[in-house]
């Protein structure tokens, strides 16, 4: 087979129903959805075609690009990068893992995030309406669960984002569907990342549509997301209170986190540049709360770019330094990956124009918030220094 698969193209499908958009990969650029085809879409069968001929399809140029600087692309992160069994199919009626951002509705304002995902960033910078696709909204978030209904038996993995998922209405209806379906129709896999911050009222429902599904027999797949400790992680979650925070995460690890039947859960790192001298903490928290069934999850941020791990190039070595220094606890795995990403990245020259742009960024940020960065990160000095 070529060097150029990736199983994704054959494997999920990604639709975002509140702007229009779909993509074929969590690392694709959304596209308008103006074709209700499902999973077939003309672009996404030459996408198909293209990589099974081991030609570059633009659709990947991120991973393309990463890898041709020696940098580890997305497709090799995940272990998406084989030839899928369905691999000389063009058309593939149904994907094995659906995954469905029913709106970009947050609570939160996260400095690495955007519009597209976060509706208090979309209030600052309203998406373009030439960007919207033509079939987009509440006729769309019905018909993807009309075909989730009549393609149940078939779909492995249902996936959620946001937005937070968990204050979204559509959330809990993708729930009550496999609630309301018998377990010999497929043991499905839920998979979804959560910020775990709001009211009373919602992390009571949300416990019991987890208790409901897993009690049921299906798994699950639940990410937590922490990005940084205290006010570390309040700095990057902005409106989030640590406090709040962490007795939603106590509630539900003390409901779930022996439940016979859940699987795995993971802690979503967004890793970037601001945080990566700093994910010790986050292991040494995860340790001390006792939670063995918790891996970190692997993910990295690549939008925007002034916070994207391969725009400090070289200076990346000072905080491989630092890192090889420090004491992940159990976690010498996640550790490995976390090195190995950046050591990829390190050789490269640094981009001096996005890191000017990063500091421009965050010097504003702080005079709004009343922060001062490298008082509350001071081993990052390295992003500024070679």
């Amino acid at each position: 087979m070529t060097d150029k698969l990736c199983a994704f193209p054959w494997h999920m499908y990604s639709i975002d129903t509140g702007f229009g958009w779909w993509r074929s990969c969590p690392r694709a650029e959304y596209k308008p959805l103006n074709d209700l085809n499902f999973f077939n879409h003309d672009e996404l069968v030459d996408q198909r075609q293209r990589l099974r001929d081991n030609i570059e399809h633009p659709t990947c140029w991120r991973c393309w690009d990463a890898e041709k600087d020696k940098s580890k692309s997305y497709r090799q992160v995940l272990k998406m990068d084989y030839a899928h069994k369905h691999v000389k199919q063009d058309f593939v009626k149904i994907p094995e893992l659906l995954e469905i951002k029913f709106s970009n509705l947050c609570n939160l304002k996260c400095i690495f995030c955007s519009s597209n995902c976060s509706s208090l960033w979309e209030r600052d910078n309203p998406i373009d309406s030439s960007r919207l696709g033509k079939y987009r909204g509440e006729e769309v978030a019905k018909k993807i669960l009309e075909f989730a209904d009549t393609n149940y038996k078939e779909i492995k993995m249902f996936q959620m984002f946001g937005g937070e998922p968990v204050i979204v209405k559509e959330f809990g209806q993708l729930f009550d569907l496999i609630l309301s379906k018998p377990i010999t129709d497929g043991k499905k896999t839920i998979s979804f990342s959560t910020n775990m911050y709001y009211g009373e009222a919602h992390r009571k429902r949300f416990e019991d549509r987890i208790e409901s599904v897993l009690d049921k027999g299906h798994d699950l797949f639940m990410r937590f997301s922490i990005d940084g400790m205290h006010t570390q992680g309040e700095y990057l979650r902005t409106g989030m209170e640590w406090n709040k925070f962490e007795d939603n995460l106590d509630s539900f690890m003390e409901k779930f986190h022996d439940h016979p039947t859940i699987g795995r859960m993971r802690c979503n790192i967004a890793l970037n540049i601001t945080n990566l001298v700093y994910l010790d903490k986050i292991m040494q928290f995860i340790d001390d709360k006792g939670y063995t069934n918790v891996e970190p999850h692997y993910n990295y941020v690549h939008k925007p770019d002034y916070f994207y791990l391969k725009s400090y190039g070289t200076r990346l070595n000072r905080a491989i330094e630092l890192i090889e220094q420090q004491d992940y606890r159990r976690f010498d795995k996640y550790k490995a990956h976390v090195l190995e990403l950046a050591k990829s990245m390190s050789t490269m020259k640094p981009n001096l124009e996005k890191i000017d742009e990063g500091k421009i960024w965050l010097d504003k940020y702080d005079t709004v918030a009343g922060n001062k960065f490298l008082d509350l990160f001071p081993l990052n000095e390295f992003m500024y220094n070679d």
